[in-house]
């Protein structure tokens, strides 16, 4: 809330200062290119793929059974329909326990990899904005309307992560 409302006082004041420099940058043109975001695509592909195919082969294996269950239902005993019924249902549950597991390492996985990307952005803009005199960086969607220029960075914390 402090990073706002510093934002929309310099903003505010910053014709009254001739030498408030603000400056702007994208955060996801930023980092699409960058090489911080293809080791994270590589690293979860590999990290995660066995996993995914398994869950996949499990899901595919567990339809299977459905339907040669349904199939096979009219010659089948009321006790054995009971039993393939009780078998697959196990099964099923073993399944989303594991989508679950999955989601949830997925998901972690993606969190601290992103804090890395998110760490060397903020060092980019850090060092960008202080090379080009800049007070202050926002993100470009925050400005609607600013009477002065203000500084686009985008292209050059885009080159810096390359």
């Amino acid at each position: 809330m402090r990073k706002i409302v510093l934002c929309v006082a310099l903003l505010a004041f910053g014709g009254l200062n001739a030498d408030v420099k603000i400056g702007t940058v994208n955060f996801n043109k930023s980092i699409e290119g960058s090489k911080q975001v293809a080791v994270l695509k590589h690293q979860m592909e590999t990290k995660f793929k066995k996993r995914r195919d398994a869950i996949q082969a499990d899901r595919t294996s567990i339809q299977k059974s459905i339907q040669d269950l349904h199939r096979n239902e009219s010659v089948l005993s009321k006790s054995a329909i009971a039993d393939k019924k009780a078998a697959i249902q196990k099964r099923v549950a073993k399944l989303e326990k594991q989508e679950s597991t999955y989601q949830k390492d997925l998901l972690a996985f993606r969190s601290a990899q992103f804090e890395k990307i998110v760490k060397a952005f903020k060092s980019s803009v850090s060092t960008i904005a202080k090379k080009d005199g800049l007070n202050v960086v926002i993100n470009d969607s925050a400005v609607v309307y600013s009477q002065s220029a203000v500084e686009d960075i985008t292209n050059s914390v885009a080159q810096s992560l390359k």
